[in-house]
């Protein structure tokens, strides 16, 4: 249960609901219109002052959606939706809000909106965790019939398709990895996070060695099965939270590291390779008569390389994946930005 999680567990799942929101956008208000629509339906078909969809971000309840009275944003631990969360309640049902010590004290009961009843309904992102809630409030105590809480579970499946659909945008349909769009909002979003946090970070460009021969020689539909066993294996060996893997174009890949210093970037470059090297994938026209790739590696571990930016470490790492590939394939090459433009180190994060 949620709601008997210790300290550090809960710090981890807040840190992955808050990383799944950034994925999928709900951090930003113009996340997706749909969502104003099923709060507009859930008003017309519930006895309530006021619905909304909130997010649970960082230290704060977002509403990114709501119909009726005005519902601004607050911080979680003055909302409703804060004690679903840490109960791990799928539906919170509040008739009296007054008569409830666990929310009698609450702004949104004692102020100016006056909240008495409430029913809220978890939504779940597409990987199953719990992002914000579905919610209908009223100004007077009010029971909620076995109807009504079917009408809000209706809704909250409307929600939850819709999040598919958010996820699916940002995703390559024929690897199921992440896309390059995604991948140039997210990496530039994780160097301002590094250079905010003074926190190393780390970007892999990985390809796939004389990839064109082998779709020339084996066709593009085996080429297409190719690349979906090797996204796999990669997406396989990227385990931590805030990790990332994205296809960067053809027989390309990328995969954002954060927090991640020169040492650990260097060991998990050869146990991507390796993951690779295991699926032995034939390849008639290499010397080696498998598939194998190449990995580039960029680590901005210096406060002035994470101030350059994006774009300077994308350099760093194609650079590595150059010399990777000039030293005959199958391996790896990890620079830091230090490295790369003969500096030292002196300032390592």
């Amino acid at each position: 249960m949620e709601g008997y999680m210790t300290p550090e567990i809960d710090e981890r799942r807040d840190a992955a609901r808050d990383d799944t929101i950034e994925t999928l956008g709900l951090h930003e208000p113009s996340a997706y219109e749909g969502f104003q629509e099923v709060t507009n339906l859930l008003l017309a078909a519930l006895d309530v002052d006021l619905t909304a969809f909130t997010v649970m971000y960082e230290d704060m309840q977002i509403v990114r959606a709501g119909a009726g009275a005005a519902l601004p944003d607050r911080p979680r631990d003055d909302s409703f939706c804060q004690v679903a969360l840490n109960a791990g309640d799928d539906i919170l049902l509040v008739e009296d809000a007054r008569r409830d010590a666990r929310f009698a004290d609450l702004p949104l009961v004692t102020g100016q909106a006056g909240i008495r009843a409430y029913a809220g309904a978890a939504v779940h992102a597409p990987n199953g965790l719990v992002v914000g809630y579905l919610c209908a409030l009223h100004g007077q105590p009010r029971a909620f019939s076995a109807a009504d809480i079917g009408v809000l579970q209706d809704a909250r499946k409307l929600l939850e398709a819709a999040l598919l659909l958010l996820e699916a945008a940002l995703l390559d349909p024929l690897t199921g990895v992440f896309n390059r769009r995604y991948f140039d909002d997210r990496f530039d979003r994780e160097i301002r996070r590094a250079y905010r946090h003074l926190a190393p970070i780390t970007l892999f460009l990985i390809d796939i060695d004389d990839f064109r021969a082998y779709n020339d020689l084996m066709g593009q539909k085996q080429g297409d099965v190719v690349l979906k066993q090797i996204a796999m294996a990669l997406q396989g060996t990227i385990r931590r939270g805030g990790d990332l893997i994205a296809r960067f174009s053809g027989g390309q890949f990328v995969v954002v590291l954060p927090d991640t210093n020169a040492g650990y970037a260097e060991l998990l470059a050869e146990r991507l390779r390796n993951a690779v090297a295991e699926l032995e994938l034939e390849h008639p026209g290499a010397s080696s008569r498998r598939l194998t790739i190449s990995c580039g590696g960029a680590v901005a571990q210096q406060t002035r390389d994470l101030a350059a930016g994006s774009s300077l470490v994308l350099a760093v790492a194609e650079q590595a994946l150059y010399q990777a590939r000039r030293d005959g394939e199958d391996g790896s090459v990890v620079h830091t930005i230090s490295e790369a433009f003969g500096r030292g180190d002196s300032a390592v994060i």
